[in-house]
């Protein structure tokens, strides 16, 4: 369970944003504890799901500052059936507007208490809509770090 709880901390913390065309940004995330669903499969391998909020305070390139707020849910993948460790989809907002991250990420720790993550970004309203982008993160229990750049998307 705490594997599934480091994945989903992992996503969130990446989804951090301050948008200006193709501008990059950095971002420091912390969670609230998730809730998670779910136990071993027939085989008794961890499948599990989880759900939180949390916050992460952007930084942009051009030195501007936000704090976003995110909802995020994931899930561990069947060791069978893998690219990543965990699949990890927030919705994020701030005043300018709003957008989702889809992540995949991988277990950095024995624990399973560390992950690396990479993801991309889609804008939905405000300042972020028609734009896209990518979106890292490395972290532990539920706290983290990251990088990102958003750039507008040609139809």
């Amino acid at each position: 369970m705490k594997a599934v709880t480091v994945a989903c901390t992992a996503v969130y913390l990446m989804f951090g944003a301050n948008i200006a065309q193709a501008q990059s940004f950095t971002f420091e995330a912390t969670s609230a504890a998730p809730v998670t669903v779910g136990g071993p499969d027939a085989r008794g391998n961890p499948i599990v799901g989880a759900y939180w909020t949390g916050t992460s305070a952007v930084t942009s390139a051009d030195g501007k500052k936000t704090v976003d707020k995110y909802s995020c849910v994931s899930t561990t993948q069947p060791a069978n059936a893998k690219i990543f460790d965990v699949h990890t989809i927030c919705d994020a907002a701030n005043s300018e507007g709003s957008y989702s991250a889809v992540f995949g990420c991988q277990f950095l720790s024995k624990d399973m208490q560390s992950m690396g993550c990479v993801g991309g970004l889609t804008g939905r309203t405000g300042r972020y809509a028609g734009m896209g982008g990518g979106i890292t993160f490395v972290g532990r229990s539920g706290n983290g770090s990251g990088t990102g750049s958003w750039t507008k998307m040609s139809n």
